[in-house]
């Protein structure tokens, strides 16, 4: 199997793929881990989030594209002009399927456009397109105008708004168009917007094969069967009130930042 990154250079509008050494995927697994190797790597120490240092690297998993559950999370890697540090945030939608059937693991965009461009991704190749005309709109007619204008169908999109283009700090970058899916930690949006990139579409078109489909297969069907007995009361829960549903759970481990993090949860009143 082939691990390959689509490095994206804004400055120069050009890009070109490379290999990722299997060492790397065994080590740091995808998504989030590869994104952090990825950053560390290439992001100097002092760089200014919102300057021509800083990179936004999209990153898949190694289910992504496979149909596994779970496995439609995208993390997009950089750094936060929020804090001035390492920034991981992530969001469903199908952008790490379509990566990983277009071929690459991840995505690294760095530089910044003389002007504002939109990108089109397809099959690992790349092409830079002008945002000119949509700079300013929000992010669902964004994306729509950007797949209206391309003749691939069944792109994954992303794209920032006004708050991204004016670099506020706790930006987000928006997924899914009218769904509103949406990377919305740490402030990447401006950082998107620092780099005069509008949005992404992506595209693939090749079949991610997993090495023992009967296995595969087979726990597929497990975790089915659990989602309707033993998991169903979570399950609904998590469909009514998606991300939302974890709060409790989160708050009994002490990872809530609550008032600021000045305290890891939230005690009841009662």
């Amino acid at each position: 199997m082939d691990y390959l990154i689509l490095k994206i250079d804004l400055s120069s509008k050009s890009y070109v793929v490379e290999e990722i050494p299997a060492k790397i995927i065994e080590n740091y697994v995808g998504g989030r881990g590869i994104g952090a190797y990825f950053l560390y790597k290439n992001v100097p120490a002092g760089a200014d989030p919102l300057g021509e240092e800083n990179h936004l690297i999209f990153t898949a998993g190694p289910a992504s594209g496979t149909g596994a559950y779970w496995s439609s999370k995208v993390s997009l890697n950089t750094k936060s002009p929020l804090t001035g540090l390492y920034l991981v945030t992530n969001s469903s939608g199908t952008m790490a399927h379509q990566m990983r059937r277009a071929g690459i693991w991840a995505i690294d965009i760095y530089g910044i456009a003389d002007s504002p461009t939109y990108l089109v991704i397809e099959n690992n190749e790349g092409s830079f397109k002008d945002a000119s005309r949509i700079w300013g709109l929000e992010t669902a007619d964004a994306q729509r105008v950007m797949q209206s204008e391309s003749t691939l169908e069944g792109t994954a999109s992303v794209s920032i708004g006004p708050a991204g283009e004016q670099l506020i700090p706790y930006a987000g970058v928006f997924s899914e168009g009218s769904l509103y899916r949406c990377f919305g930690r740490g402030g990447a949006g401006s950082v998107m917007g620092s780099k005069k990139v509008k949005g992404l579409l992506v595209k693939g078109d090749h079949p991610v094969e997993v090495e023992d489909k009967d296995k595969f297969d087979e726990l597929k069907k497990k975790i089915n069967q659990l989602l309707k007995s033993d998991y169903k009361p979570w399950a609904e829960y998590w469909r009514r009130f998606e991300t939302g549903g974890d709060l409790e759970m989160l708050n009994k481990l002490g990872v809530i930042p609550t008032r600021n993090w000045q305290t890891s949860h939230q005690r009841s009143n009662s």
